[in-house]
């Protein structure tokens, strides 16, 4: 889809960014930063932005939308962060690595660099008729 390079310098940039917006937002917290998960979330919703009708198995059992899933994945991280605000959990930082994949990307797309749009097109080309065929959609035309 990006290739090594674009593909590592995404994966730190999200993150970073998201150990930074954690910091940021609790400069006193005792909860390490330091952990691939904020740039985890980003990983996803760079695949929502990408592919946002793609079905995933969530659990082996239930199958959802990858855009459907990116919104559920941060709605939920939004709700355990005022459920528990006590655990021992950057949850900002997962928040971070979301909103820091988002604008990274959306950043990328007005710049007119096209390479995650450009590769949308060869799999949808690719996609067999009948099987998912268009995986555009209201998060895709954002991106």
């Amino acid at each position: 889809l990006w290739g090594s390079r674009e593909f590592l310098k995404y994966y730190l940039i999200t993150g970073g960014g998201a150990g930074l917006v954690n910091v940021l937002v609790q400069p006193r917290s005792d909860i390490p930063t330091i952990g691939a998960s904020g740039a985890i979330f980003g990983l996803i919703i760079a695949f929502a932005l990408a592919f946002p009708d793609r079905e995933i198995l969530l659990y082996f059992l239930i199958r959802i939308k990858a855009k459907y899933f990116a919104v559920l994945v941060g709605l939920l991280e939004l709700l355990a962060l005022f459920l528990m605000p006590s655990a021992p959990i950057a949850r900002f930082a997962h928040l971070g690595g979301l909103v820091v994949g988002y604008v990274y990307l959306r950043r990328r797309r007005l710049q007119g660099q096209q390479g995650v749009l450009a590769a949308q097109r060869v799999l949808n080309a690719a996609t067999p008729v009948g099987q998912g065929g268009s995986n555009q959609g209201a998060v895709g035309e954002a991106f």
